[in-house]
């Protein structure tokens, strides 16, 4: 829940959509990154991830991509 690293891992992940595009991607895999600290609530993460997958799939949209999100294992 670093405000700090959330925003640049976003930014270079908007980044990735664009250069997938360049690329003529069909499908683009993303980390959905993980939580910082094992004191971290999960339930407080998932709204704000939701968000910016909505965000994601309308920018690969406009790109002509699709985003596939992978399934990452319990920590």
């Amino acid at each position: 829940q670093n405000p700090e690293v959330r925003e640049v891992s976003r930014r270079q992940v908007l980044q990735s959509l664009v250069d997938g595009a360049i690329m003529q991607a069909k499908v683009l895999v993303v980390h959905p990154g993980h939580l910082s600290s094992s004191t971290d609530d999960p339930e407080e993460y998932w709204p704000d991830l939701y968000d910016f997958c909505a965000l994601l799939d309308e920018r690969a949209g406009l790109l002509g991509l699709k985003v596939g999100v992978e399934g990452m294992e319990r920590k």
